[in-house]
């Protein structure tokens, strides 16, 4: 399960700003949220929790919606999104499979305390563009690089002719 702290994201992906015009925040947090459409699998926008601050908002409640295969949600406007990716923690039966994004300190103690990981922001984005390299060039995920074999010797050379053609490099040459 991956828990994103969506602001923390946002600022780390450059998509923030001192101050947004009228509809800039909801447009930024939309390109966000594209942006991880694209770049998680299926399988991983399933398990995604991504949590934004809803404070300054007209809405008492927490709210909940589904955006590009990803759950989104917006804490009531009397907590924090590090309020609730705490709950989030806490509440998981199975904390050891749990990666938070999210260079905050506090939430990065509370998932470690429940044996589950965390990656700053940034160390998340250059890990999926990573990714997203890797699967464009060919490798896919999990596959390693290895390095080209050594050029073969003139002796394995000679070797491997006369093995094809019967005769040694220099007797087909004449």
């Amino acid at each position: 399960r991956l828990l994103i702290d969506g602001y923390n994201l946002l600022h780390a992906a450059g998509l923030s700003r001192r101050s947004f015009g009228p509809g800039g925040l909801e447009r930024a947090r939309e390109r966000l949220l594209a942006a991880l459409g694209d770049l998680l699998t299926d399988d991983e926008r399933v398990r995604t929790v991504v949590v934004f601050d809803a404070r300054g908002g007209d809405s008492a409640f927490r709210t909940t919606q589904r955006r590009r295969g990803l759950r989104v949600e917006f804490p009531a406007r009397t907590r924090e999104a590090d309020d609730r990716i705490e709950d989030l923690i806490a509440e998981n039966t199975a904390p050891r499979t749990l990666l938070v994004v999210s260079g905050d300190r506090r939430l990065q103690a509370a998932v470690a305390r429940r044996g589950g990981t965390f990656e700053t922001s940034g160390q998340f984005l250059a890990r999926v563009h990573r990714r997203l390299d890797d699967a464009e060039a060919g490798r896919g995920e999990g596959a390693e690089e290895k390095p080209d074999p050594p050029a073969p010797t003139a002796g394995e050379i000679a070797a491997w002719t006369r093995r094809i053609t019967g005769q040694a490099p220099d007797e087909g040459s004449r």
